[in-house]
């Protein structure tokens, strides 16, 4: 199979299981698909169509300027902010960051 034939076959069983109401979980059990390579394509094909960034936009405010020279202050759809000092422990933003990936696969957050 070659890798355009992979990633059609796979971005058919995520459609699939986005529009038969189901869980992850559950279509998977139901269609004798392995869970961790259900969820590695999914999330890979929503990167992939995200184009694997995000826009970033600096926000100089009165507000928020004091928060930027302070360190560094993340906001991401309006829904999660990281505001970071600038002596921040990088091992706790990379759990953080870890975190953050594996709730865009679960409901964290709305």
């Amino acid at each position: 199979m070659t890798r355009e034939e992979r990633i059609s076959q796979w971005h058919e069983i995520i459609e699939q299981q986005a529009s038969s109401g189901m869980s992850g979980a559950a279509f998977c059990r139901e269609h004798g698909i392995n869970p961790s390579r259900f969820y590695h394509w999914r999330l890979r094909l929503k990167e992939d169509a995200a184009g694997g960034f995000l826009e970033l936009k600096a926000d100089v405010s009165p507000s928020k300027l004091r928060s930027a020279t302070a360190g560094i202050l993340i906001h991401v759809s309006g829904t999660i902010s990281i505001e970071l000092a600038q002596d921040f422990d990088a091992a706790s933003l990379q759990r953080a960051v870890h975190v953050l990936q594996d709730c865009s696969r679960l409901p964290c957050f709305p």
